[in-house]
């Protein structure tokens, strides 16, 4: 996704005029979630600062922030605290899928 993604987080990039993150955002709602936690680590200001607190969605989106790249599994357990006990759903704010 180089040079793209040097100056822009690849949730950002937009397809089909909208970012890829929007995509999963969409779906989600669509499949009743109401509560997303979002775990970033380059360029993450500019998602967070992008999708502000998620009203517009019809969610609630909180940000966990990765000072360096922890991968899904560290990821996940940064944002326990967040996330909370229960079912949770993981998925990729960087992929384009139609899937619902």
């Amino acid at each position: 996704m180089r040079p793209l993604t040097e100056s822009c987080p690849k949730p950002l990039l937009p397809v089909r005029e909208k970012p890829l993150i929007v995509w999963q955002i969409e779906r989600l709602v669509a499949a009743g979630v109401w509560r997303i936690v979002i775990n970033h680590a380059w360029l993450g200001e500019q998602i967070e600062a992008s999708l502000g607190d998620g009203s517009r969605f019809g969610v609630s989106l909180l940000y966990s922030p990765e000072s360096e790249a922890l991968e899904t599994a560290g990821g996940i357990a940064k944002a326990m605290h967040l996330i909370g006990d229960g079912v949770f759903i993981a998925v990729s704010g960087d992929v384009f899928c139609e899937f619902d």
